[in-house]
């Protein structure tokens, strides 16, 4: 675990990467059903790679990824900031040491 948080700090200070930590007593947020990804490629527009417990897909229809890119806003109003995400990392870190 430690190694894993100690990932995560530095990642956090690359320039491409920031890390928000939806905090663990936050019940029922939009994250619950899985992970995805939103993909904004030049010559496609963003499209949409989703994961289920059995399998993954791309998804390109407009209605499935808006309702992607919306989730993705609930996710970040449910996420501590990025400076208390990564100072939560850090402190989770000291406990694994």
């Amino acid at each position: 675990m430690q190694k894993q948080l100690e990932h995560l700090y530095k990642a956090s200070q690359w320039d491409n990467v920031e890390i928000l930590v939806v905090p663990h007593p936050t019940w029922n947020h939009p994250g619950l059903d899985g992970g995805f990804r939103l993909l904004k490629l030049p010559d496609a527009g963003t499209i949409l790679y989703l994961e289920t417990r059995a399998t993954g897909g791309i998804f390109i229809d407009a209605a499935t990824v808006d309702e992607h890119v919306s989730l993705l806003s609930d996710l970040r109003g449910a996420a501590l900031p990025f400076e208390p995400s990564r100072a939560l990392i850090e402190r989770a870190r000291g406990e694994f040491a």
